[in-house]
């Protein structure tokens, strides 16, 4: 007898449709040698539940959507119909099987194809993960491949392969995917001409004038982009501009999260963020160190400088014109024509002797540009830097 589990009239489903009209949600689907189930033009809802059919599973121009394993020893007439595998943590199809259209975009699931076997999809082909949480497609058995004939449309992107045999005449060709070996018939598993070249020793790209380098979820340095570009989903850019020959630097890095990569390279705008260092020892402002926090700066693709974006100064230092003067500073910065433009807020103190001694406040207008050399103008003077 046709076994499901929990509400299902079993009566029903020992015939050989389930009417059109209704929405068919189980526990579990066991058909037995000899017994039939038609989903017809049904949806069939499976969200953790499995499939074992040893008898005849017909589709019709229904859909299965299911979070469990899929098993098939007996008959699967897919007809026009899709099946959806919905799970989260991994599913397991065993038995060789004839889909007309296949789907999976549970973004970091596993789908485990028995080992040796083949799956045909005579229509569609879907895989589709999301950047730096790739649908993973393996073998039950590792090191032995498994199967698969895409007939009709492939649709495979952010996804990791291993011991896959292509049988088709086509190779298949996804987009951000990783090749993680001993698969047949499938690209190469690069991203095509990566435009950017060879890390450095320290994994860093030189890209629009900045030295990038990439991270995946579990914040490894990627150092082959040709490959394993998919799994990047961070950006760290490295910041060493020095200025007035040496005698001060902004100095750190900043990073962009939720990336995306292309097969032509990386997908801009990039938004940077991060806390930088900053030293200088000036005529004009004598010794000062402290941080410039870069908020939501918008690099665009080609550019060597933000469009749009702010940096935050905060810092601290002595004048040492005639006389040793403690000041800080402290004021946002926004970008406008390839600059940083703003008023900061400095106040100073000073001591020559019990008789010559105060404090005060005045605001200076700043701009900063890309090679960090500026100007500065304020009611105690303006100059250069």
């Amino acid at each position: 007898m046709l076994k499901i589990k929990y509400f299902i009239n079993i009566c029903l489903l020992v015939l050989i449709s389930i009417p059109a009209t209704s929405l068919l949600h189980a526990a579990g689907i066991n058909i037995s040698s000899g017994e039939k189930l038609n989903i017809n033009t049904s949806t069939l809802n499976l969200s953790e539940e499995n499939i074992d059919n040893a008898g005849t599973l017909q589709l019709g121009t229904g859909k299965i959507k299911i979070g469990g394993n899929w098993s098939n020893s007996g008959t699967f007439q897919s007809d026009t119909g899709t099946v959806e595998f919905t799970g989260t943590s991994g599913q397991t199809i065993s038995g060789a099987n004839s889909f007309y259209a296949f789907t999976c975009t549970s973004a970091g699931n596993q789908l485990n194809f028995e080992a040796a076997k083949t799956q045909t999809i005579t229509s569609a082909w879907t895989i589709t993960g999301s950047s730096g949480n790739q649908i993973k497609l393996r073998s039950t058995s590792d090191g032995t491949q498994w199967n698969v004939d895409p007939q009709g449309t492939r649709s495979i992107s952010y996804t990791d392969v291993k011991d896959s045999n292509n049988i088709s005449s086509t190779p298949i060709n996804p987009t951000y995917w990783t090749d993680s070996g001993n698969n047949n018939n499938w690209k190469t598993g690069e991203i095509g001409v990566w435009p950017y070249g060879d890390p450095d020793a320290d994994g860093y790209y030189t890209i629009t004038g900045y030295k990038m380098r990439f991270y995946d979820a579990s914040n490894n340095i990627i150092t082959n982009m040709t490959t394993n570009y998919a799994t990047a989903v961070k950006i760290e850019a490295e910041v060493e501009q020095s200025y007035e020959a040496g005698n001060g630097s902004v100095n750190g890095s900043i990073t962009a999260d939720n990336i995306t990569i292309s097969t032509d390279g990386i997908s801009f705008p990039l938004t940077f963020n991060g806390t930088l260092n900053l030293t200088m020892n000036s005529d004009e402002f004598g010794t000062l160190t402290g941080t410039v926090e870069i908020q939501n700066c918008v690099l665009d693709s080609g550019a060597t400088f933000p469009s749009s974006g702010a940096m935050v100064i905060t810092a601290e230092g002595t004048f040492t014109q005639n006389y040793y003067s403690p000041y800080s500073i402290s004021g946002t910065l926004n970008v406008s024509d390839s600059t940083f433009q703003g008023t900061v807020l400095v106040t100073y103190s000073y001591y020559i002797s019990p008789e010559i001694s105060g404090s005060g406040t005045f605001d200076m207008t700043l701009t900063v540009n890309a090679d960090g050399t500026g100007y500065y103008s304020s009611e105690q003077g303006s100059g250069t830097f």
